[in-house]
């Protein structure tokens, strides 16, 4: 039945969405220990690779809606829709569950990420203004494959 069959497609779209957000978390991961070992190239290296993943994701999202959206149509036009095999319908039920686990993980992970950075940045500013010079630690910052005198 096509129904199902877009239903299993989107099972797989959900699971393969659910290992990009893990990748992605290992890429936050992989670009705070960059970061404070300052390697540039590394940090450069990993933000291209969060990129890529990101676009793969937004990609993949616009394919599970399309999927979800046919699936809609096709059970408003039916007379009588038959329901989905109990089979289907589990994969369906625990991909979608496992990526709404994992995006919230990753949301908060990006919350807490976003926190560090500024509260880093707010450390740089204080010590830079209380001191008159760098805190210890301190390095120029890096921007666009510049680093700032």
């Amino acid at each position: 039945m096509l129904s199902e069959q877009l239903i299993t497609t989107t099972s797989r779209l959900l699971t393969e969405q659910t290992q990009s957000y893990k990748r992605l978390a290992a890429l936050v991961g992989s670009l705070g220990a960059a970061l404070a070992a300052e390697d540039i190239e590394r940090i450069e290296r990993i933000a291209a690779q969060g990129e890529r993943e990101l676009l793969v994701v937004r990609g993949r999202l616009v394919a599970i809606a399309s999927a979800l959206t046919a699936f809609a149509e096709r059970r408003a036009r039916a007379d009588a829709p038959a329901p989905l095999q109990s089979e289907v319908r589990r994969a369906f039920e625990d991909a979608s569950t496992e990526l709404v686990t994992q995006a919230r993980a990753f949301q908060a992970l990006c919350r807490q990420t976003a926190f560090l950075s500024w509260n880093g940045l707010a450390f740089i500013n204080h010590g830079l203004e209380a001191c008159g010079g760098e805190p210890t630690g301190y390095s120029n910052l890096h921007v666009g494959g510049r680093t700032s005198a």
